[in-house]
């Protein structure tokens, strides 16, 4: 907290007047000013503090309602599979090895490789809530790399053509179809392009407006002309 403006004006451009003959009031003023700002600091710190106190217990509450989550996403697969897949789950035959796949040029770190009927099978980690039916599309996507890259690795007789995502608790154990894989060297390809300056012809979306990008993108949609023989 300042002082009154008119005062601080006339202390600045005229001390010697304002206090010529009155050193001691001089004195009280300036004690006076260093209380205010003492308060003032002592009163934000508080402030500070109760906005600190309230982020921690939102904070707690967002934790609480999460582990309720986890809590009735684990119920929900005992009451559905049983407790086997938790089984496999703690005892992961691999956890966060990364591995290679030279022909499609992928490299690929599971966070635990699972061991089911004799046969390895990849388990992805997600934060997000799961569908109401099967996997989302991209999770899919990702766990055909995997599956893909584990094969080159173990071969095909030792692993498995499936996979298990776990949504927060919420275990889903799904078949790698082909078009999985053929999703797979498509997005590999489509990164090469980019990776060469190439930008990949794609529909104007939402999102356009707001890349960074934009002015040297220039997408446009595929025409019958271009999707039946192939041109850039």
């Amino acid at each position: 907290m300042e002082l009154p403006a008119l005062v601080s004006e006339q202390i600045d451009e005229n001390p010697d007047v304002v206090f010529a003959e009155n050193n001691e009031f001089k004195k009280q003023l300036e004690d006076l000013r260093i209380e205010i700002l003492k308060e003032q600091q002592e009163f934000e710190e508080k402030q500070t503090n109760v906005t600190e106190e309230a982020e921690e217990a939102e904070k707690a509450e967002q934790v609480r309602d999460k582990i309720e989550k986890l809590c009735a996403n684990v119920d929900s697969v005992i009451r559905r599979d049983g407790t086997e897949i938790f089984e496999f789950v703690a005892a992961p035959i691999n956890i966060e090895k990364t591995f290679y796949f030279p022909k499609a040029d992928l490299t690929g770190t599971p966070p635990k490789v699972l061991m089911i009927d004799e046969k390895r099978l990849p388990y992805l980690i997600k934060i997000s809530s799961a569908p109401s039916n099967g996997v989302w599309e991209s999770d899919r996507i990702t766990a055909a790399a995997y599956l893909m890259i584990l094969k080159n690795e173990f071969g095909r007789q030792f692993v498995s053509d499936g996979a298990v995502i776990d949504y927060f608790g919420d275990y889903r154990m799904i078949r790698i179809r082909p078009q999985d894989r053929r999703k797979v060297f498509r997005a590999v390809r489509k990164i090469k392009d980019i990776k060469k300056g190439k930008m990949p012809r794609e529909k104007n979306i939402f999102l356009c407006p707001k890349c960074v990008y934009r002015e040297k993108c220039h997408v446009k949609a595929k025409t019958l002309f271009s999707k039946i023989f192939g041109e850039a």
